[in-house]
Formats: structure tokens, sequence, C-alpha cells
């Protein structure tokens, strides 16, 4: 595999594909990894067998335990396109090829001479595991897999691995309340600017078991739901592919395929090269004002940081503080009508983002009368 940097990774066509998916039968809950075989058009595979608490084929499958969370957590931005329309298009090739139809262009026949389209190869390289024509379900699209896709897309490209940039495991990302039971990942430059292009890599018509791991991922019996992910940095493009053995029911939505900021947690003390959030720092405090009764009370601070929020709070005693409804309360710069019931009232601001806050000095208000 190669690195995981965007920066690290050569500049000729880079085609790196993974796969993760559930089986049948229960093993003990730790990650085994098969040897990575070279495949055609310069795409290499990995088939890591993890298996998360999931039901599959009627059985429970205990999880493992979590991975150990960053060290040193931060929170970075990538800046990118999606392309949701393409994405969703992959659902009738995946369909098509579950099937038991010729999905795109070059698509191989059972090679032990079943007939069928749809086949894997077994473990022993010698037999495959055949399906008859439409003996597979036909997969609904899962606007909530979706979601979880087209994190993971933004995701893997600073990490590309389905370990996720903050040390979790990819099972791990639940969105409103939607988890994933499989997941393939890709990564390419021009050749994979299409979802027909990135469909034929995961296919693997020409792999051996260990190379097929996106194939079973795609043909596996127990799913009935997927979503898909295309995120663009540049001229690489990352795709996503998440399966559910039941469909969340999540509202469909109108596909994003606008230029989009994507936060990405991760660990600073792994991925020292990637440049993160910085927390928000104050560089103005607010001071304490005197007003006149009847007028209004002007509290102001500035910060520096990317994506800053704010809530002024007040109290009586500078111990127990309570947020404010007044006017620009979330705003920079807070406007209190001057009464005598607020005659001493302490206000500070906490400004926020995804990679921490600061708290404000007390200003007072002092009613003139």
């Amino acid at each position: 595999m190669s690195g995981k940097h965007l920066r690290t990774w050569p500049a000729a066509v880079l085609a790196l594909v993974l796969a993760i998916y559930l089986a049948s039968a229960p093993v003990p809950a730790a990650a085994f990894a098969a040897p990575a075989s070279a495949v055609s058009a310069g795409v290499s595979a990995e088939d890591v067998w993890i298996f998360p608490g999931s039901y599959a084929l009627g059985r429970f499958l205990p999880a493992p335990a979590a991975q150990t969370l960053a060290s040193d957590p931060a929170v970075t931005r990538l800046t990118g396109n999606y392309g949701q329309t393409e994405a969703r298009r992959m659902l009738s090739l995946i369909n098509s090829f579950r099937a038991g139809q010729i999905s795109t262009e070059g698509q191989k026949i059972d090679p032990c001479g079943s007939g069928r389209y749809a086949w894997q190869w077994n473990s022993d390289d010698a037999t495959t595991t055949t399906f008859a024509p439409n003996s597979l379900s036909t997969l609904t699209y899962d606007y909530g897999l979706e979601k979880i896709a087209m994190q993971r897309a933004a995701e893997i490209a600073v990490s590309f691995s389905h370990t996720r940039p903050d040390g979790s495991n990819w099972y791990e990302l639940e969105i409103d309340g939607v988890s994933s039971n499989g997941e393939n990942i890709a990564c390419g430059y021009y050749a994979f600017e299409t979802q027909e292009s990135v469909f034929e890599a995961w296919r693997e018509d020409d792999d051996d078991y260990s190379g097929q791991g996106h194939r079973r991922n795609m043909l596996h019996e127990v799913f009935d739901a997927v979503g898909v992910g295309f995120f663009s940095v540049g001229d690489r493009h990352y795709w996503v592919q998440e399966f559910g053995v039941c469909n969340s029911g999540k509202p469909a939505t109108a596909p994003n395929d606008s230029a989009a900021s994507v936060l990405v947690d991760f660990d600073r003390a792994a991925f020292p090269d990637v440049v993160p959030l910085e927390a928000p720092v104050i560089t103005k405090q607010p001071k304490n004002v005197t007003a006149p009764l009847g007028s209004t009370a002007l509290f102001t601070v500035e910060a520096d940081g990317p994506d800053l929020t704010y809530q002024w709070q007040y109290s009586r005693d500078g111990v127990f503080w309570t947020n404010s409804p007044a006017k620009g309360s979330k705003t920079a710069s807070l406007e209190i009508p001057v009464t005598d019931n607020r005659n001493g009232l302490r206000y500070r601001c906490l400004i926020m983002n995804r990679a921490g806050f600061a708290v404000s000095d007390t200003a007072k208000l002092t009613v003139q009368k």
C-alpha cells in the first residue's frame, strides 16, 4: 500500500483499492490480512477480515475492542469537490452485476464453466461460487449510508486505510444513527474519474481469491443496501462504497455535486504533516462598560481562527453563568439594554470551533443614574 499522505503519492496513475467485509462464520475478534496481490491496471488489493457487531446471515457477530483513538487529537479541513450524481449511478452497475448480467464491457464469465457472470473464486483458487441469475437481492440506495461514504471519501484523502485518521475503525463511524456493515475504498487519478472505471476495478475479474475482496462485497448475499461517495481533491479521486444489511430508511436528498470543505478528525502524532485547524485565539478582550439608564451597552470581542461561533453569557456573581438571549449574543458584539436590574452584571464570551474554544475575560456593566 502506498504512502498515506497526498504529498507522498507518485505522480503516476495510482489505483489502490482495499476491501473489508463480513462473513458467515465467526472468527476471533482480530484482523487478518491476506497477502496483497498485484493485479491489472496498476491496481493492488488487500483483504482485511474484521467482524464488527452486526447481524450477518442470521448470526450475531461479537464486535472487537475499539482501536485506541488519537493520542494527540486534532481536526483538519479538507477542501475538494463531491460528485454524488456520478456516485449514485454506480447502483445500477452493482445490481446488474448481482443479477448475473453484463454490467460493463469486458466482464468475464465464470472460469469454471458455469456460464454465469456472477461468480467469485473460493479460497482454494480452483473452484468458484456462482450465483444464479437474479438469485441475489437487488440492493437499494441508502441515503444514510451515502453520508457515511461521503465522510469516508474525504477521510481516505488524509489516510488511505480502513482505519480512520483518528485511529478508530471504519465501522465505528455513525451518522444520524446509521453505521456500515461493509466497506470498499479506492483512490486514483484520471483513470478513476467515472463510476464505470472504479466499478470495473472493484469487480476484479482477473484476480484470484486474495484479490477479490471488493467483488465479494458487491456479491455478498447478506447485503441489502448501499451508499456510494465520490470526493475529488485536485486531480485525485476518492471513492467509497458502504454496505448495509438493511436500508436505514433515511429520506432521499438531492445529490451533492458542489465544492465542499470537510472537517476530518485525525491523530496529530500519526500524521504530523497534516495541517490542523487552529483553535480560537482571542486578540481583543471585552471591556467594562458604564452607560446611562435607558441606553444600550455594547460589549465586543475579537478573535482569530476559522469557523468561529460565539456565545455571550452573563452572571451576577461570576460563578454561575447563563447564556444571554440579547441581541448579538451569538456574534462578536453583544447589545444590552441598560436597565436597573442589570447594574453590576458580568459578561463574557465563549468562542468555539471544532479545534477547541476560548473564554474571554469578564466585563462588567455599570448603570449611570
